[in-house]
C-alpha cells in the first residue's frame, strides 16, 4: 500500500475518533452537551463517510470493514473511560449500529471500480436514511432512557424527535463524502480516477 495511503487512512481514522470523543471531553470539563437544554452539533460527524470512503478505496475488504468498527470499538470505549457510564459507550442498540457502519462500508464497495463524488453522495444519503430508521427503531423498541409509547404513534413520535439530528448527518455525510471523494483525496488513496466519456472523447 502506498505511504499516502497508510497515512490518509491513519489520518481518518484518529479524525474520526476524536469526533466521537470530543462532546465527552467537553462535558467532562463542563460544558453542557444535553441536547435539550444546550444546542451542540450532536450527528455532525464524519463516520458514515469514512466508512463509505474505506468500503471504496481500502486496499481489500477485511481492512475497510475492519476501519469503521475500529473506530466505535475504541471511540466506545473511550466514552466508557470518560464518562463512566457503560450504557452510553454499549446501549443495547449498540450491535445495529456497528451492522449500519458495517453496511455502509459494503455500500462503499460497489465504488470500487468507478469511485466518483456522483455516485458516492447518494449512496452515502441512502446509508444515513438506513441508519435513521434501523436506530430510532432500536430506541423506540428498546426504550434507551426514553419512554415512548409502543404503538404506530410513539414510533412516529421518535422518529420525529430524530428529524434534527437526521438534518445534521446528512449535510455532514454529503460535506464529507463530497471532500473524501474528491480527486485529491482519491489520488492520496492511490485510486486512478476515471476520465469521463466526454473527457476521453476530447483527448482522441
Amino acid at each position: 500500500m502506498p505511504k499516502s495511503r497508510w497515512l490518509l487512512f491513519a489520518v481518518l481514522f484518529v479524525y474520526a475518533i476524536v469526533c466521537r470523543l470530543v462532546p465527552y471531553v467537553l462535558a467532562l470539563n463542563g460544558m453542557s452537551i444535553d441536547p435539550a437544554t444546550t444546542w451542540y452539533p450532536w450527528n455532525f460527524s464524519p463516520l458514515m463517510a469514512v466508512a463509505l470512503f474505506s468500503g471504496a478505496c481500502a486496499a481489500n475488504r477485511r481492512l475497510a470493514l475492519a476501519l469503521p468498527l475500529s473506530v466505535l470499538l475504541i471511540s466506545d470505549f473511550g466514552i466508557w473511560a470518560l464518562t463512566g457510564n457503560r450504557d452510553f459507550a454499549f446501549p443495547p442498540s449498540q450491535p445495529l449500529i456497528y451492522g449500519c457502519f458495517l453496511g455502509a462500508a459494503g455500500l462503499g464497495m460497489l465504488l470500487r471500480s468507478r469511485p466518483q463524488i456522483w455516485t458516492a453522495v447518494p449512496l452515502s444519503m441512502v446509508a444515513e436514511g438506513v441508519f435513521f430508521l434501523v436506530t430510532n427503531f432500536a430506541v423506540w423498541w428498546l426504550g434507551e432512557g426514553y419512554n415512548y409509547a409502543m404503538t404506530p404513534q410513539g414510533l412516529a413520535l421518535c422518529y420525529t424527535m430524530a428529524l434534527p439530528f437526521l438534518g445534521r448527518s446528512l449535510v455532514s455525510t454529503s460535506l464529507y463524502t463530497i471532500a473524501l471523494f474528491s480527486p485529491v483525496a482519491l489520488n492520496l488513496a492511490g485510486v486512478q480516477v476515471a476520465k469521463s466519456a466526454a473527457v476521453a472523447d476530447m483527448s482522441r
